[in-house]
């Protein structure tokens, strides 16, 4: 917005391009807000349009404005603005008359007049055509679905949302790698399949609801979450250049198999099928299941999860939204479906639960086994006694420790971490691949940076400054500017003690370990270790939040299968930073998310012991943003991380840890029995505080 203003103030006043200006201006301002200086540039934009006669770009104006006004519930305002739209397309002959239309079908929707609503869905979809337009291809099914399903055909309305995710797929595959434009796909693929749980469950009784229709709409919600991490794994340039473009040429015409409704026919997709399959092969990258390449029904899917499952395994999938939440249960012999409470009550039960064990409250054991039957209340027999479960979640469930929760009432009611092994999954489909364990060269342990001037190891004078280094992680955004002196942060004597005991606990096992510790905690000397390939990385040190500053929107105006108005607003994630040591000119050195895709550790383990590790943006659709997803990108097979800043210790938690996992265990029983023995200390490690702060998430 600040470039934007500037600009116009140095354009001259009879510049052609100063009407694009101010229009794209006021656009934006619609976008990202607030809504006083939106309207107010809007007007003065309109009004240029009007006194120099550019039909084109009013038009398009007061498309927006009737968007904005419908998402505010302004109806009458957006009648408004639609009508001298269609005036403008209509009289001048300015074409994307669909876009008038569309914006009118959801106007009728929002009126209560589903029937009027699809008939102008209905000659937005018949224009696009007859244009031959590029837009998303499936919003127009998805727009008509809408309108369905409020008039009541609700097989109608599944038919058409089923077909409208096939589109989704193909379309979201192919999308150019600009973050705002992920943002707005897996947002946009999150609205789709959770259209999809709705209109499958909504206002059905048990013995009234069609379970290949619930089963459908699960498979959506793990496909649009498996299709966002498949994006950021190869997205990576690495993976670019060995796919190759190629590739690219096999993903539009796969899209444009299934514009061209040939989905139904077997013999050019499974030509395009084998071709995707043949280039992935021979760039040695394992496609994650389920992301939209396969043939098969999405029965077919669910019968591959439960095989996958092992016998002492269940499978949880949830989706957040309102007015009621779903749940999704498998074992190897069940499945099972379960409402569960809209996201408003539940995401605050959630939100409320979180602080209370985070900032130390008081265990009564009333609530966290009132929230554990709430959730878990309901589901089967066998899900109930099996040993691990597997926790594919949304939401403020990204947030929530919920090992803490109790299985009961009562203050000597064991914990969830006590009678089973948890484990996160980035998409229920991962399961369906492989798990290869990297036995590579070890354990990698950085700690004990030095982490501001007053620390005695950090040395000084001109002779002792280091050679200033610029990491290849930080490509492509690499600048030639100087690094400047950085901020300062508190020494964390524990994390070297920390370090040195993870050590001992792994070297025990007769394995190798490295420390990387000090002023040695360096970008050169960390991206060096990681090259050789270390089975296990530990990082013990701060990781900072990172703000994201002036972050644009991805926004979508929608009337939601409610048939209620609302404005869907997403910000770009925020970022993260792992604090190496400063070295001797002052400059924080350390790893932000982005230089994570670097970076190759393929069946490699990470542990992150730091500030609110694995916090990051949830992102609808994708789920949870930040450094454990980064990493999984990055080929790691599992990632430890924490929930909110835990005490700076001597890592009495990981040597068990450690011992466990050194042995032969999985990471998840290595951690259930480190949080285990910390319940059982009778110390203050053992207060959920402490010990629940930690989670897994990935393959094993």
């Amino acid at each position: 917005m600040e470039a934007l203003k500037n600009a116009r103030a140095v354009m001259p006043a009879h510049s052609r391009y100063r009407l694009q200006l101010m229009a794209l201006r006021a656009r934006l301002a619609m976008r990202r807000g607030p809504a006083e200086e939106a309207q107010s540039l809007l007007a003065e934009a309109l009004e240029e349009c009007s006194t120099r006669g550019d039909h084109a770009i009013e038009a398009l104006l007061w498309n927006d404005l009737a968007r904005e006004r419908l998402g505010r519930g302004d109806l009458e305002g957006a009648e408004e603005a639609v009508a001298n739209e269609y005036r403008l397309r209509s009289l001048f002959h300015l074409g994307h008359l669909e876009d008038s239309y569309t914006v009118l079908g959801r106007l009728r929707l929002a009126q209560g007049r589903p029937l009027d609503s699809l008939a102008a869905f209905q000659t937005a979809g018949r224009l696009g055509k007859e244009r031959g337009g590029t837009g998303n291809p499936w919003a127009n099914e998805f727009d008509e679905a809408t309108a369905l399903a409020a008039a009541g055909r609700r097989d109608e309305a599944f038919r058409r949302l089923r077909e409208a995710w096939k589109l989704a797929l193909a379309w979201r595959a192919e999308m150019l790698p600009a973050q705002l434009t992920e943002l707005s796909a897996d947002v946009s693929l999150a609205e789709l399949s959770t259209a999809m749980a709705d209109t499958a469950n909504a206002g059905l009784a048990d013995r009234d609801r069609d379970e290949d229709r619930i089963w459908d709409a699960f498979v959506a919600v793990e496909q649009g979450r498996v299709a966002s991490l498949t994006r950021q794994v190869y997205a990576r340039q690495s993976v670019r250049d060995r796919l190759g473009p190629e590739y690219l040429a096999a993903l539009s015409s796969w899209r444009a198999t299934v514009a061209s409704s040939l989905a139904s026919e077997a013999k050019p997709l499974a030509a395009v099928h084998a071709t995707l399959a043949g280039l992935e092969g021979r760039a040695g990258i394992e496609p994650l299941p389920g992301s939209g390449f396969e043939q098969e029904r999405p029965r077919g899917l669910v019968s591959r999860l439960q095989r996958a499952l092992r016998p002492e395994q269940a499978l949880f999938s949830f989706r957040m939204s309102e007015p009621r939440s779903h749940l999704w249960v498998l074992t190897g012999t069940t499945s099972t479906y379960l409402d569960l409470p809209g996201r408003r009550e539940l995401g605050g039960r959630l939100a409320r639960f979180r602080e209370t064990v985070m900032n130390g409250g008081a265990d009564s054991g009333g609530e966290p086994a009132s929230l554990y039957e709430t959730i878990f209340g309901g589901i089967p027999a066998e899900a109930e006694t099996a040993s691990e479960w597997l926790l594919s979640l949304d939401d403020a469930l990204h947030a929530a420790p919920l090992a803490a929760l109790r299985t009961r009432t009562g203050r000597s009611a064991p914990y969830l971490a006590e009678v089973r092994t948890l484990r996160s999954v980035p998409s229920a489909l991962t399961i369906l691949q492989g798990v290869v364990r990297n036995r590579g060269s070890g354990l990698v342990a950085i700690g004990g940076a030095i982490h501001n001037e007053a620390d005695g190891r950090l040395g000084g004078g001109e002779e002792g400054r280091a050679k200033l280094h610029l990491s290849h992680w930080v490509w492509p955004l690499a600048r030639k500017s100087e690094p400047r002196r950085s901020f300062e942060l508190a020494s964390l004597p524990g994390s070297l003690r920390e370090v040195k005991s993870v050590a001992r606990a792994w070297s025990k096992e007769g394995l190798s370990a490295r420390l990387i510790t000090g002023a040695d905690a360096s970008e050169p000397n960390v991206e060096e270790a990681l090259r050789s390939g270390p089975e296990v990385v530990h990082f013990a040190t701060h990781v900072i939040p990172i703000k994201v500053q002036g972050a644009g929107v991805a926004v979508s105006h929608r009337v939601d299968m409610q048939a209620a108005t609302r404005v869907q607003a997403t910000r770009r994630p925020d970022d993260a930073f792992i604090a190496l040591s400063l070295d001797r000119s002052g400059r924080r050195q350390g790893i932000n998310t982005g230089m994570v895709s670097a970076i190759s550790l393929p069946g490699s383990l990470v542990v992150l012991n730091g500030c609110g590790s694995g916090l990051g943006t949830v992102q609808p659709g994708a789920g949870l943003m930040g450094f454990t997803r980064a990493w999984l990108a990055a080929g790691a097979r599992s990632v430890v991380a924490s929930l909110w800043p835990v005490p700076d210790d001597d890592g009495e938690m990981f040597r068990i840890f450690y011992q466990v996992y050194g042995s032969g265990q999985g990471v998840a029983k290595a951690l259930k029995a480190a949080q285990t023995a910390m319940i059982a200390s009778r110390s203050w490690r053992s207060h959920p505080r402490y010990w629940s702060a930690y989670f897994l998430v990935g393959k094993e």
